[in-house]
């Protein structure tokens, strides 16, 4: 076709400059998303990708720039091969503008083939405008030469592999759209027809030649255009919408998980709550629209936002009511998510980076102190969990009775309960409410009696102050009113109370009894601080206080201990290991370490130091409840720098 004929004019350059075009591109994708084997989807839709949902709307430019991308080593590596080798040839055939030309139109009409076919496809690939040249190149042997001589049969095999190879290609990696192959196939067979026929009336004069290919160009142009501008939109539609849910939906779900005590908490979800519902609007928008995109996937959505709504809605009567109980229904609503069928097509080409999960589970075992034990006889309670490397609980933790029914389940971080925290009794039932802050209580608990009942709500704040607000006999009958009131009532240990609350807090004599009804205590309180308390043992003995809880204490005084722990920690320092370490003791009756256990923990062999310093001055009094020697726990700080 061409009219010069020189070693320059035959070099394929348009060939050659297309592969290294589609190989700069991949290697600068590639650099993009860090990623040198198969980029991400995101990546690919950022350097322009063909997808409905973003070409149908205004990214027309996409039928044309997703031909020079590709989604993945292997993907490229083929294309380019088949191009270079069908390229060389028909460039030379063609020339370099017919080449080029033949090569963008096919290209462009296999992305459009695609666009038509595929409902949301991330299309991207050289592989149209090969199979663009390869119909054109096959049209050509046939039509301009003999196709059952021995060379011509050669050619024609080895198009017909190149063809199998790549559809088999598409079946097997993402990203590559057979329909894009077909269609380029198609409309390469389609120009070579036009091309070729009307040439060889003109006597293949570069003339006639050169309007054969303006109007094959432009026929194809005004083709394209008419199609595309005729296509439903309903696509773009739906991703568009499913945009805004994943925006609705991340921000949603950021509200439900903030502070259960942040004043502003109520309006937040309700906040949430009007997100939710504007994300059901749109659907019913969608379905007054006639929209046929993802019915089933709309469908799916729509029950995924009455569970949110759901959620919702216990946590607004959480808040309205003071009452943590809305919040364990949430949990068991969320559970119905397990029910809801995956969605067809997950949209979320971006999904928020998430840390790899490097926790493992780590069943432990206690025995009836709540000690770890590694004899089964002695075993009582069980806990499922999740360690950190560092062996520190993280995340939710269940704790068990022996009839298996949950003791407790709490948010640990870093080994401490730090979050909201459930306790059951061995019926199931409810025993108390709240939230912990590093193991302390920290806002109003809810606490229960074993048969359902609501027996008190307490506040509690820093420094481990806390006040009455509310409490029930087991009945129901309110006995104390905003803090105000007198109690009888028999506890979980069969003890029976009685006392005055005033202003919130404990005051005047209050009294204790064995279930027998003999004396067991008697205290006086002064807005909640303990006057005095005499309490009488089992064997008739008296004994006076003036803390109804006295924690054990190292004989020698705790300001003597630490003195001696820090003087210890120094001379055996972690090189690296900077922080605190808590070791929790549990100490008998007798004032006997039964037990160990690293609570803050900072690694480097610190906690087995401290361990070790605990043991070799193990001297510790016991704990006291009302004067009277019990087994308890403490805990031991060293401070590493």
């Amino acid at each position: 076709m061409s009219r010069k004929s020189s070693w320059l004019s035959n070099f394929p350059w348009v060939t050659v400059a297309l592969v290294l075009l589609n190989s700069t591109l991949y290697l600068l994708v590639a650099i993009d998303d860090d990623n040198y084997i198969q980029p991400t989807v995101g990546s690919l839709l950022d350097w322009g990708a063909n997808f409905s949902g973003l070409t149908l709307k205004h990214d027309w430019w996409r039928l044309i720039t997703s031909m020079f991308l590709h989604g993945g080593v292997l993907h490229l590596l083929f294309n380019m091969y088949a191009l270079l080798s069908v390229g060389i040839i028909l460039e030379a055939v063609l020339g370099h503008l017919f080449f080029l030309g033949y090569y963008l139109i096919a290209g462009i009409g296999a992305s459009l083939v695609s666009l038509i076919c595929s409902n949301f496809v991330v299309s991207v690939g050289a592989s149209g405008a090969i199979f663009g040249l390869i119909g054109f190149y096959f049209i050509y042997i046939v039509m301009q030469s003999r196709p059952w001589e021995k060379q011509s049969k050669g050619i024609l095999t080895s198009l017909i592999i190149t063809i199998a190879i790549n559809i088999a290609i598409g079946f097997s990696i993402p990203f590559i759209d057979n329909a894009a192959h077909i269609g380029g196939l198609l409309i390469g067979i389609i120009c070579a027809l036009v091309f070729i026929g009307f040439g060889r009336k003109s006597e293949w004069t570069y003339r006639s030649c050169f309007l054969v290919f303006i109007f094959s160009v432009a026929s194809c142009l005004l083709c394209y255009s008419f199609v595309f501008g005729i296509m439903s939109r309903d696509r773009a539609e739906y991703y568009d919408f499913f945009l805004k849910f994943l925006k609705v939906e991340r921000e949603a779900l950021r509200i439900q998980s903030s502070s259960f005590t942040d004043q502003a908490y109520r309006a937040e979800l309700d906040t949430a709550y009007h997100l939710w519902t504007s994300i059901k609007v749109d659907l019913d928008k969608m379905d007054q629209a006639h929209n046929k995109v993802a019915l089933k996937d709309r469908s799916t959505l729509k029950a995924y936002v009455s569970i949110r709504e759901q959620e919702l809605d216990y946590l607004r009567k959480m808040v309205d009511r003071g009452s943590f109980q809305f919040l364990d229904s949430v949990y068991q609503i969320s559970a119905k998510m397990d029910t809801l069928s995956v969605l067809t097509y997950p949209l979320d080409f971006y999904p928020t980076q998430k840390e790899t999960d490097s926790l493992k589970a780590q069943p432990v075992k206690f025995d009836k102190d709540w000690c770890i034990t590694t004899n089964d006889d002695d075993v009582i309670y069980t806990r499922e969990a999740k360690v950190d490397k560092l062996g520190r609980t993280q995340g939710w933790a269940y704790d068990f009775y022996p009839n298996h029914k949950i003791q407790m389940k709490g948010f640990y971080r870093d080994n401490l309960l730090d979050g909201i925290t459930f306790y059951f009794y061995p019926n199931g039932n409810y025993k108390s409410i709240g939230i912990m802050s590093r193991e302390d209580k920290k806002g109003t608990w809810q606490n229960f009696y074993q048969n359902g009942q609501l027996q008190s709500e307490i506040a509690y704040y820093p420094e481990h102050a806390s006040e009455m607000i509310r409490f029930f006999d087991s009945t129901g009958v309110q006995l104390v009113v905003d803090g105000n009131g007198r109690i009888n009532y028999t506890d979980e240990d069969h003890y029976i109370i009685e006392g005055s609350y005033i202003n919130h807090f404990k005051d005047g004599p209050w009294y204790g009894y064995y279930s027998d009804g003999s004396p067991y205590y008697k205290e006086t309180y002064k807005e909640g601080r303990l006057i005095q308390g005499m309490s009488i043992s089992s064997a008739n003995k008296k004994n006076y206080y003036t803390h109804v809880v006295e924690p054990p204490v190292p004989v020698t005084g705790w300001e003597a201990y630490q003195q001696y722990v820090d003087s210890s920690v120094t001379a055996r320092g972690k090189q690296g290991s900077k922080g605190i370490v808590s070791i929790e003791l549990f100490v008998d009756s007798t004032g006997i370490i039964k037990s160990m256990k690293p609570k803050m923990i900072i690694g480097s062999g610190c906690e087995d130091t401290v361990q070790s310093i605990i043991k070799r001055k193990p001297e510790f009094l016991p704990g006291k409840v009302r004067g009277q020697a019990t087994a308890m726990r403490t805990y031991v700080f060293a401070r590493f720098y």
